[in-house]
C-alpha cells in the first residue's frame, strides 16, 4: 500500500474547501439534478448495479440489504456543524430557485432529536480500495471525484454519475460511507453536497464537503476503527455500507417503491442467482431471491411490467437461442408468445439489469423477450453506448455504435423469423412497411410528445374513419406503422354520452369533475402535460380493439379521457373495456374515461381498449393539467 496517511491527531469534522479561484457551485448540482424524481427507485437501481459490479468471483450471489431505522441526531457525526454552514449557504444562494426552501427545511430537521436513516449494505462483494488521492482507484472515485467511472467487473457503471443518487434521497444532502476491502482495511468518510457559500470572513467555500479526520488544513478518510462513530456497524465481511442521513421516504410504506424498482430492473439478476435483496424495517424482513421471485412478482403485479419477460426466461415453452456475434461475442435470447404480451424485448448486459426495450415488428402475435449479452468484450462495448443513467444504448455515442446495434438487432430479427417458422406462422411482413419504419439501429416507434402541434396537425389528414373495401390494405399498413396521435385540449365540456358515428360533434356541457363520469370525488385526472401517447388499431372478429402506450415523465395516478377522431369530427369515445397488457388487470371504464391508471416515470404503460363502435377511429387523449 502506498501513501498511507498518518493517524489523525485532530478532531473529526467537516471541511468545505476554500474556492480560491475555483468555480462557484450553484444549488442545482448537476450530479443530483440528473436523478430527481422517484428517490426510492433511483437509489435502488444505482446502488445495486454498483454492488453487482463489485461481486466476488466465487459463484455466490451478491446480497444487498436496505434497512431503515431512526437514529438520535447527535449520533450522526458532524451534524452539529451544519446549521451554521447551511445558513451561510442559504444567504449566498438567495436568488437561486428552490435553495431557500431546501435550507429552511434542512435547518428545521437539524433541530430534531431523531432522524430517519437508510442503511444500504452489500455482501459477497470486494469492498472499496485505494487512498484518498489515488484517482485511479475506486475509493477516490467514490468520494473525491466527479465524472470519473471505472469498469471494475466490466458490467455496471461503477462510481460515475450514479453515485449522486443517494444524495437526492437525503433531506440534508448528506451521506456516509463505510467499507471493508480485500486488504482487510476499514475506511470511513462522510460527504455533503450543497451550494457554494461565503463565510463570516467573506471567504468563498466549495459546496461539496467531506467529513473525516482534520490534518494540515484538510480532511482525510478515517482508517482507524477506534475513531469511527459507534452508530456505524463494524463490518466483519468485505463490502460497503451507505448511510443516507434524513432519508426522504415519500410514502409511509418506504419499501414499496424500492421493491418495485428491484423487480422491474433486477428480476433477471435474481432469477439467475446473481442477486438477493433484503428489506429490513425493525423486526420485519422481506427477502427476494430466486425461490420466491415469482411470488413477489405476482404480489406486486400491476406496479411493474416484468411478468411477461420473467415468463419468457423461465417457461419451458419459450423459444431459446444462443449465438456468437462478430462484435459482441456470446449472446442469448428468450421469447415467449401470448396474445396479451407487450411485443417488447428487454435488453440486458451481463449484470442482468434492465437497460432498455426493443420492439421488432416481426411477429403478428404478442410476445415478450429477454436479450442478454454475456461476453466481457460485448459488455464493455455496449456499456460504452450508454448514457450515465445506463437506461438505453445510443449508437451515436461511439463510432462503432451503428455497426454494433445493426448486428444486434439483425440477429434478434433472424431469431424471431426462425421462431415464426417453427410455430407454423409467418413473419408480419407488410407490403411497403419499410417506408414507415426507421433503419436498423434506430428506435422503431418514437413516442409522440403531448402538445407537439406540428406532429398533431400532420396526423389530421390520416385520422379518418376507415371501413371501405378499397381501404383494407391501408388499414393493414397503418396498424403496424407509426402513428402520430394528438392530445385534444379540454373544451370545458363534461363527460358526454357516446356520439353516434357521423359528423355531429358532442355539445359542450358543464365543467367536468376531476374524475371520470359525472360523480364528484372520483379519481383525479392525470396531468397529460407530462405524457407521451401512442395508439394502434387492432382488428378483431367483432370490430376493432386499440392498443394504447402511455409514458409519463413523472409518477402519477388517475384517469384519462379518450377521444375518438373520425373523418371530420372528434367524439368522446364510448369505452366498454380496458385491459392492462402487462399486468393483465381490468381497468374501470365509464363512457370515455379509464380510471385507476398508475404511471411510473419513464416506464411505458400499455392498455388494450375496446369501444362500442365497430368502425375504426384514431384515438387520442384529452389534455388536462398544466
Amino acid at each position: 500500500m502506498t501513501n498511507n496517511p498518518a493517524k489523525p491527531a485532530a478532531a473529526l469534522g467537516w471541511n468545505f474547501p476554500l474556492l480560491n479561484d475555483g468555480d462557484i457551485k450553484g444549488f442545482h448540482d448537476a450530479v443530483q439534478e440528473y436523478f430527481q424524481g422517484n428517490h426510492a427507485q433511483v437509489v435502488a437501481r444505482e446502488v445495486i448495479q454498483n454492488s453487482l459490479d463489485a461481486r466476488k468471483k466465487d459463484g455466490r450471489p451478491v446480497e444487498v440489504h436496505f434497512e431503515r431505522f431512526t437514529a438520535p441526531a447527535a449520533s450522526l457525526p458532524g451534524l452539529q456543524q451544519l446549521p451554521e454552514i447551511f445558513s451561510q449557504a442559504k444567504s449566498f444562494a438567495a436568488d437561486q430557485a428552490g435553495a431557500g426552501e431546501f435550507y429552511d427545511a434542512a435547518m428545521k430537521l437539524l433541530k430534531k432529536d431523531k432522524l430517519p436513516v437508510l442503511r444500504i449494505s452489500d455482501f459477497n462483494t470486494i469492498g472499496i480500495s485505494g487512498q484518498d488521492r489515488e484517482h485511479s482507484k475506486p475509493w477516490c472515485q467514490l468520494t473525491r471525484s466527479v465524472g470519473i467511472s471505472t469498469k471494475m467487473g466490466g458490467q455496471g457503471g461503477t462510481f460515475g454519475i450514479g453515485k449522486g443518487a443517494p444524495f437526492v434521497a437525503s433531506k440534508l444532502r448528506t451521506v456516509y460511507y463505510l467499507t471493508l476491502n480485500g486488504e482487510r482495511e476499514t475506511i470511513f468518510m462522510g460527504k455533503c453536497r450543497i451550494s457554494s457559500y461565503e463565510d463570516q470572513s467573506s471567504s468563498l467555500h466549495d459546496g461539496v464537503g467531506n467529513f473525516g479526520a482534520s490534518a494540515d488544513g484538510c480532511v482525510q478518510s478515517i482508517r482507524d476503527e477506534k475513531l469511527i462513530p459507534g452508530i456505524f456497524k463494524k463490518r466483519t465481511e468485505t463490502g460497503t455500507d451507505i448511510y443516507i442521513a434524513a432519508y426522504d421516504s415519500r410514502e409511509n410504506n418506504w419499501q414499496h417503491e424500492m421493491v418495485v424498482s428491484v423487480l422491474e430492473n433486477f428480476w433477471a439478476a435474481i432469477y439467475f442467482e446473481d442477486l438477493v435483496v433484503k428489506f429490513i424495517d425493525g423486526s420485519a424482513e422481506t427477502v427476494i431471491k430466486k425461490s420466491n421471485l415469482e411470488d413477489a412478482l405476482q404480489k406486486y403485479n400491476g406496479h411493474h411490467t416484468a411478468l411477461p419477460f420473467f415468463e419468457a426466461a423461465t417457461s419451458g415453452k419459450s423459444f431459446r437461442k444462443k449465438g456468437s456475434l462478430p462484435s459482441l461475442g456470446s449472446v442469448r435470447l428468450f421469447i415467449a408468445l401470448a396474445d396479451d404480451f407487450p411485443k417488447r424485448i428487454q435488453m440486458m448486459r451481463g449484470s442482468k439489469m434492465l437497460i432498455d426495450y426493443y420492439a421488432p415488428k416481426i411477429l403478428r402475435d404478442g410476445f415478450a423477450g429477454v436479450f442478454i449479452c454475456d461476453s466481457k468484450e460485448g459488455n464493455e462495448m455496449l456499456r460504452s453506448l450508454e448514457p450515465p443513467a445506463h437506461d438505453k444504448w445510443v449508437a451515436e455515442r461511439q463510432e462503432y455504435g451503428k455497426k454494433v446495434m445493426k448486428e444486434l438487432y439483425g440477429w434478434i430479427k433472424d431469431c424471431m423469423k426462425e421462431l415464426s417458422e417453427k410455430s407454423g406462422g409467418k413473419p408480419d411482413e407488410i407490403p411497403d412497411l419499410n417506408k414507415y419504419l426507421p433503419e436498423a439501429g434506430q428506435e422503431d416507434d418514437e413516442p409522440i410528445a403531448a402538445g407537439d402541434s406540428k406532429k398533431n396537425d400532420d396526423d389530421r389528414e390520416s385520422g379518418k374513419l376507415v371501413g371501405s373495401e378499397k381501404e383494407r390494405e391501408q388499414v393493414k399498413a397503418s396498424y403496424s406503422a407509426k402513428r402520430n396521435v394528438s392530445i385534444r385540449k379540454d373544451s370545458g365540456g363534461g363527460p358526454q354520452p357516446p356520439a353516434p358515428p357521423g359528423p355531429h360533434k358532442p355539445q359542450p356541457g358543464p365543467k367536468p369533475p376531476d374524475g371520470p363520469g359525472p360523480e364528484k370525488g372520483s379519481h383525479p385526472r392525470l396531468d397529460t402535460s407530462n405524457i407521451k401517447f401512442r395508439s394502434f388499431a387492432v382488428p378483431n372478429d367483432k370490430g376493432m380493439d386499440y392498443q394504447l402506450v402511455i409514458t409519463s415523465d413523472k409518477d402519477q395516478e388517475g384517469a384519462l379521457k379518450i377521444i375518438a377522431s373520425g373523418e371530420d369530427a372528434e367524439y368522446d369515445a364510448d369505452l366498454v373495456a380496458a385491459l392492462g397488457m402487462d399486468d393483465k388487470r381490468s381497468y374501470e371504464t365509464k363512457q370515455s374515461f379509464i380510471s385507476g391508471i398508475r404511471l411510473k416515470a419513464g416506464i411505458p404503460f400499455r392498455l388494450k381498449v375496446s369501444t362500442s363502435s365497430k368502425r375504426r377511429y384514431i384515438l387520442a387523449i384529452e389534455s388536462h393539467g398544466s
